[in-house]
């Protein structure tokens, strides 16, 4: 989705109407805008990703391919600027740090989810059954009040569960 888009429409709003109307789609944004407004506004409209125009072609590609799997992708300083405000907020009080509600088991699936491991990769790493992985997905989205794949991996990344990788 680019952000600057013709006939006086935007990229943040089509993206909120696509979400709409179909909540499984997965949307990379790309923008020339390195700022954080738009970075914290896509992120919160639903789209799994933000990435620059000024982006090398292999980053590029990556991004799609990863965003096209179900994760979520961000470029680098992003990722730095998510943590930031995160760590920030929590410092404040903002947020309620649910973290430490999760079982270990839990912390590990969450940690393998935001790596972009499949359920069954996930259960055989952990030697467990995927339904035993969906099971524990679906508390520590419960316990963290996440909705989405991408906002499970948003928050790991927020929380330094993951970095950036090349």
């Amino acid at each position: 989705m680019d952000l600057s888009m013709p006939h006086g429409k935007d990229g943040l709003s089509a993206t909120s109407e696509i979400k709409k109307q179909f909540p499984d789609t997965n949307i990379l944004i790309l923008t020339m805008h390195d700022d954080e407004e738009y970075l914290f506004r896509g992120i919160e409209l639903g789209a799994s990703g933000c990435i620059l125009k000024n982006a090398p072609h292999e980053e590029l590609t990556k991004a799609i391919r990863q965003v096209a799997r179900g994760d979520a992708y961000l470029y680098p300083s992003a990722t730095k600027r998510l943590m930031d405000d995160y760590l920030t907020k929590l410092k404040q009080g903002g947020l309620v740090d649910s973290y430490r509600n999760l079982t270990d088991r839990e912390r590990e699936v969450l940690a393998l989810v935001a790596k972009g491991y499949a359920n069954k990769d996930i259960a055989a790493k952990l030697v467990i059954s995927v339904k035993t992985v969906e099971t524990h997905k679906a508390h520590i989205m419960e316990k963290l009040q996440l909705k989405t794949r991408p906002e499970l991996v948003e928050y790991a990344w927020k929380k330094g569960l993951i970095g950036y990788t090349s």
